[in-house]
C-alpha cells in the first residue's frame, strides 16, 4: 500500500498546481502586457506564429483551457473553455 502513497501524492500535487483556474482567468484584463499574463498563468503550453504581431497561446489543463490573443506585446482577447 505504501508503493501507491507516493505516486499518489505526486498526482495530487502536481493537479493543485495548475494555474488554469477561474480565479486566474479572472485576473486576466485587455490591455495587459505579455508578462503580466505569464506572471499570472505561466509559461504558456503553446503559442501560435506571430502574424502581423497578432498571436495566439493557450494555457490547458485537462479539459480547462485559457486562450490569450495579442497584438503585439498586448492582450486584445481572452477567452475560457471547459470551466
Amino acid at each position: 500500500m505504501t508503493r501507491w502513497l507516493l505516486p499518489l501524492a505526486l498526482v495530487m500535487s502536481l493537479s493543485a498546481c495548475s494555474k488554469v483556474t477561474v480565479e486566474n482567468y479572472d485576473k486576466l484584463s485587455v490591455g495587459m502586457k505579455k508578462a503580466d499574463v505569464e506572471a499570472v498563468l505561466g509559461k504558456p503550453d503553446n503559442c501560435g506564429d506571430a502574424v502581423l504581431k497578432a498571436q495566439s497561446c493557450q494555457w490547458q489543463s485537462g479539459d480547462k483551457v485559457i486562450t490569450v490573443q495579442y497584438l503585439g506585446d498586448t492582450v486584445a482577447v481572452y477567452s475560457r473553455e471547459g470551466f
